[in-house]
């Protein structure tokens, strides 16, 4: 039998119908693929824009401050829809670190050196996400999304962490994002990071979240240098760190040390879709019996980690020293040289966004005055002197 398409009965209307049908349907078929909703539980994202167009793809041009030449200063994450003050660039600019550099020297004075010959050579640029995530009201006084400019003494310090971030992915041509996502009550707001980084990283080679008390101690230093210097392969799915070594911090159960989702480096791999739905769906107890009780019970989402997921994905999982991608206050071995986190002291935050803005304008100036002392150093002989 014939498909109707070549029956010379068939009807003409008919088959001008089925075309338009087709038309429509495969129009509807585009726009559902480009508008992903980032689901919790059913509970969908409230914004109707696609938050993760695909960037995997995209062009990306070269920051002149990895270029041969110096004669521009021109800002690499300038667009129509991104843009920093060009004042703030040029401050930053002459401090930008080589991705291939063998050594790297903290505002501390430590020397890091890369273990290996450089894996990547060349900015990643839009192929990276900076992400942010939150689920409660941010436009108030203070807030990220306050419109009256608040005065730097009123802005929250988790206003002050997450314009750490955002400053840190403009520099470096990374895109950036501040996900929304509707509270759920039957699990705890730390939770929300799950789902959005699952969602993200369908359309990122990178997706880095932190938390808002999380901050880049070094704006200057690209992510693809870390990734370097950290061993970051192609099998790694997610890169996190260590808690410090305190038997505070030791699951007693399993005899390690706890890790810490505060900053999290997500890769995507041929395993990253499964790991993400098994963490978030553990609570539902189909794969973990007893995972519920992670839904509001300390320490939530991180929980899941350290009980089930890096034994059942310790290939997946690249472990990071907490000195480096941590923080805890005076501890000695965990003092957040690329990565602070201030998590367990929150009022110290807006300090630690203020010293890490600092090493770009003191010691430069510093620099010039005592360069000038011929001419702005005058002595003068003591009142006793003859």
């Amino acid at each position: 039998m014939h498909s109707p398409s070549y029956n010379p009965r068939w009807p003409r209307k008919k088959t001008y119908s089925i075309i338009v049908g087709l038309a429509i349907a495969s129009i509807l078929l585009i726009f559902a693929y480009r508008s992903p909703s980032i689901s919790l539980r059913g509970i969908v994202s409230t914004s109707s824009d696609d938050p993760y167009s695909p960037h995997a793809k995209a062009t990306y041009t070269k920051p002149t401050h990895l270029s041969s030449s110096k004669t521009s200063t021109q800002n690499p994450s300038s667009s129509s829809v991104f843009d920093i003050p060009a004042g703030l660039y040029e401050l930053i600019e002459p401090h930008f670190h080589s991705i291939t550099a063998q050594n790297f020297t903290s505002r501390t004075g430590k020397v890091f050196q890369l273990p290996k010959a450089a894996r990547f050579t060349k900015p990643l640029g839009k192929q990276i996400l900076i992400m942010d995530v939150e689920s409660r009201d941010i436009s108030g006084p203070g807030g990220l999304l306050d419109d009256s400019a608040p005065k730097t003494g009123d802005m929250q310090g988790l206003t002050l962490g997450r314009l750490n971030h955002y400053m840190f992915a403009m520099l470096h041509g990374y895109d950036y994002q501040l996900v929304q996502l509707p509270e759920d009550p039957t699990l705890h707001g730390t939770w929300n990071k799950v789902p959005a980084m699952r969602e993200a990283i369908k359309h990122y080679e990178y997706v880095v979240f932190l938390d808002g008390d999380a901050i880049f101690t070094h704006l200057h230093l690209p992510l693809e240098w870390l990734l370097n210097y950290w061993g970051i392969t192609n099998d790694t799915t997610m890169a996190l760190a260590e808690d410090p070594n305190d038997p505070f911090f030791l699951n007693v159960k399993k005899l390690n040390i706890n890790l810490n989702t505060g900053f999290v480096i997500a890769h995507q791999t041929p395993k990253s879709e499964e790991f993400f739905d098994a963490w978030m769906t553990c609570p539902d107890e189909h794969r973990y019996p007893g995972c519920a009780m992670w839904k509001l019970t300390h320490t939530h989402e991180q929980a899941v980690v350290n009980e089930y997921l890096r034994y059942d994905y310790p290939e997946q999982l690249h472990i990071l020293p907490c000195n480096e991608a941590n923080r805890y206050m005076n501890s000695g071995d965990c003092e957040g040289e690329f990565i602070g986190h201030y998590w367990p002291y929150k009022e110290e935050l807006p300090g630690g966004v203020k010293e890490v803005m600092d090493q770009y304008f003191w010691p430069p100036l510093q620099k010039g005055y005592s360069h000038d002392r011929d001419h702005i150093v005058k002595s003068m002989k003591g009142p006793k002197d003859p």
